[in-house]
C-alpha cells in the first residue's frame, strides 16, 4: 500500500455525514503524538519506499529540510519509524516498490532522506542508490552525498524505463560526482575499530525505546542488540567477535559488525536459524578485549585470511556511475 507523507502533520479528509451542509472538513493527525506501538504498526504496514516518506515527514517537510541545508535533527517518531525497516537501508532503490510515487518524488524529498539517514547509526553509510523511477528528479536532493567515500553504485539513469527524458542536469550533479570520484579510496578500511563499535553499541541502547507489556513480540523477533561471540574450537586464533544491532523489536532486519569487514544486514529469521545456535552473549569489557585482537590481526589484505572464514579488512574498491544528462 502506498501513500504521501510531506510534513510532520499528516492531514487526512473525514465527510461528516450527519452535518446539514455535508461539507468536508478537514482533520490533521500530529503523528508525533502517536504511542511507540502504533507508530511501529504503522510502518510495519507500509512498503518501504512510503516508510522512507513518513520517517522524513515526522520530522519536517522535505522543503524545510532544503531550506536548512538538509541539517534538522531527527525526530524520535523518526528513528523509530525507521527501527522497523523491512530490509536493508544503505541500499537505495527508490520505487521499486511503488513506481507510481517514486515519479513523484522530488529532489528535496530525495535529499531529506538522504540526509536523515546519516543521523541514524545502524543506517549509514549508505552504499548503493537507484533514481530509475524518480522521473522529476534534477540533481540538487543528491546533495547529502557529497564526498561519500561509502558508495559503491549510482544508478541516475532516471526515467528511461518509462520512455521519458531524463531531467538530470549536469551543472547540479556533475560536481557532486566529483567530490566521490576525487575523495574515492582505492583501497578501503572495511574494519571496525573497537572504540567505534562501543560508541556504536551505547548510542544504539541509548536510543532504544520501551514496548509496552501488551505488546507481544514474535520469538523470531526476538533478539536483542549487543555483543556476541563465536568459541567454538575450530577457530585456533582467536574467538569471532560480532556486534549485533536489533534496532526495533518489530523490524525484521539487524546489523551485524564485525571488526573485519564492518558492517552488513541480514533477517532476525536468518541469524536465529543460522547463527545463534552457536553464538553466546558476551560483556563489553570481554567483547573489546576480543575485538581489539580480531581488529589488529585483521590489518592486511582481504584477499588473505588470519583464520578459517577471517579476512583481512583492506579491500580494493570502486565507485559505478550510471547516468545520462
Amino acid at each position: 500500500m502506498g501513500a504521501w507523507y510531506s510534513s510532520s502533520r499528516l492531514k487526512s479528509d473525514i465527510t461528516d455525514d450527519d452535518t446539514i451542509s455535508n461539507k468536508r472538513a478537514k482533520v490533521y493527525v500530529d503523528f508525533n503524538v502517536l504511542p511507540n506501538e502504533v507508530l511501529v504498526g504503522i510502518s510495519t504496514y507500509l512498503d518501504k519506499t512510503s516508510c522512507m516518506l513518513l520517517a522524513v515527514g515526522l520530522t519536517a517537510s522535505s522543503s524545510s529540510w532544503r531550506k536548512s541545508d538538509w541539517n534538522i535533527k531527527a525526530s524520535e517518531a523518526s528513528r523509530i519509524v525507521l527501527s522497523t525497516a523491512p530490509s536493508s537501508y544503505r541500499e537505495i532503490c527508490f520505487g521499486n516498490d511503488e513506481k507510481f510515487l517514486a515519479a513523484k518524488l522530488s529532489d528535496a524529498d530525495i535529499g531529506a532522506y538522504l540526509s536523515l539517514t546519516k543521523q541514524i547509526p545502524w543506517f549509514y553509510p549508505i552504499t548503493e542508490i537507484s533514481l530509475e523511477h524518480c522521473i522529476n528528479v534534477v540533481g540538487y536532493g543528491l546533495e547529502p552525498l557529497r564526498n561519500s567515500t561509502y558508495l559503491q553504485k549510482i544508478d541516475l539513469v532516471a526515467g528511461t524505463s518509462e520512455g521519458n527524458d531524463s531531467l538530470f542536469t549536469s551543472r547540479l550533479l556533475i560536481p557532486i560526482l566529483n567530490s566521490i570520484i576525487e575523495d574515492y579510496p582505492s583501497v578501503r578500511d572495511l574494519g571496525v575499530s573497537p572504540e567505534a563499535a562501543v560508541a556504536l553499541y551505547n548510542e544504539v541502547k541509548g536510543e532504544q525505546y520501551t514496548i509496552s507489556h501488551r505488546d507481544v513480540v514474535p520469538d523470531d523477533m526476538n533478539i536483542s542488540t549487543g555483543f556476541y561471540a563465536d568459541k567454538r574450537p575450530h577457530l585456533k586464533v582467536t574467538p569471532k567477535i560480532f556486534l549485533l544491532i536489533s534496532p526495533s523489536p518489530h523490524g525484521k532486519m539487524c546489523r551485524l559488525i564485525r571488526p573485519n569487514n564492518g558492517y552488513r544486514c541480514a533477517s532476525k529469521d536468518v541469524i536465529k536459524k543460522s547463527m545463534m545456535g552457536h553464538l553466546t552473549p558476551v560483556g563489553v569489557d570481554e567483547a573489546l578485549a576480543i575485538w581489539n585482537r580480531e581488529f589488529e590481526l585483521a590489518d592486511i589484505p582481504f584477499t588473505t585470511d588470519y583464520q578459517f572464514s577471517c579476512f583481512g579488512r583492506h579491500r580494493e574498491v570502486s565507485v559505478h556511475i550510471s547516468a545520462v544528462f
